[in-house]
């Protein structure tokens, strides 16, 4: 009874109370169909009007969404639409790319006539800046594909391809130019840093940023539904400082080991990092700080961590 109400209330865009009903459902359910509308159903909550999807998908959301979907792939792993759905979280969290690629790839080997699967898995290249590879799935859609509108969406996701791969490349550009300039400066007195290129050496850098600041390593970025948390590991302490977007947060590196855009989840290997941030009103809350900047510093400087 909870699955059929949750299908019906589902079709009717009735999500919330699709929902209850799928919840209940998905308990015991040995149906594929059960456990993949319940994750969609939950998807739907970060999805606006417009089909767009309006920030992260909570740490929570996401895990509930992903326990569910490998359920359905469990029971069913020739339903195709668990693969996309699964991949399609991964990317709006941006973390487990890797395996959103492996997904798609099985469901364009079981369904290669659905166009959607190529064209998200070229996002998802796109997302991890392995733009050829972008490029030559979009390509192959605009070559081959029988639909005017799928020509048209790879069309457009092939300037918006272009687009950030100009944009990164100014970004990398301008760091390395900023990076030069900063090593080439003598620092100010008084304002050494907490963590600076090793003395006696020409490397101390510029103070660039305005604030308290922190060396440490950055073991992951937490990304909610209002706003980030980055995780800092400095010495024997654990620090937690927070922003509203990645996208104010300044983000400078000083060593080649970094690269690419900084995104949610666990990072695959600790980084040294300095931070800049303006100190919590509160003493005891559940963060440190506010993040105004974080700069990727190489593992030699001389770090508290």
């Amino acid at each position: 009874a909870h699955a059929s109400l949750g299908v019906l209330y589902m079709r009717q865009n009735r999500f919330d109370e699709a929902k209850k009903h799928l919840e209940q459902a998905s308990r015991d359910s040995q149906n594929y169909l059960v456990h993949y509308y319940y994750a969609y159903v939950l998807s739907r909550e970060g999805i606006g009007s417009d089909g767009v999807v309006e920030g992260y998908y909570t740490t929570e959301a996401a895990q509930l969404m992903r326990a569910e979907l490998k359920r359905a792939i469990e029971l069913a792993p020739n339903f195709t639409e668990s693969y996309r759905l699964l991949a399609f979280i991964n990317l709006v969290r941006e973390e487990q790319l890797d395996e959103s690629i492996a997904l798609l790839k099985q469901a364009i080997s079981l369904s290669p006539r659905r166009q959607e699967y190529p064209l998200l898995l070229a996002q998802v290249y796109s997302r991890q800046e392995e733009f050829d590879d972008a490029r030559k799935v979009l390509d192959s859609l605009v070559l081959n594909s029988t639909s005017a509108h799928m020509r048209a969406q790879a069309q457009s996701l092939l300037a918006s391809v272009a687009a950030r791969e100009s944009y990164l490349a100014r970004i990398k550009d301008s760091n390395e130019k900023v990076a030069a300039q900063a090593a080439r400066e003598e620092t100010p007195p008084g304002v050494l840093q907490p963590c600076d290129a090793p003395q006696p050496g020409p490397q101390l850098k510029k103070l660039r940023f305005s604030g308290e600041q922190v060396c440490g390593m950055l073991v992951r970025v937490e990304c909610e539904e209002n706003g980030v948390v980055l995780i800092i590991e400095s010495g024997a302490r654990t620090l937690r400082f927070r922003n509203n977007s990645l996208n104010n947060i300044r983000f400078v590196t000083y060593t080649a080991d970094v690269r690419g855009q900084v995104t949610c989840g666990e990072r695959a290997q600790s980084t040294p990092i300095l931070l800049t941030y303006r100190p919590a009103k509160i003493t005891g809350g559940q963060t440190d700080g506010e993040v105004i900047a974080v700069e990727f510093i190489p593992k030699d400087w001389n770090a508290n961590h």
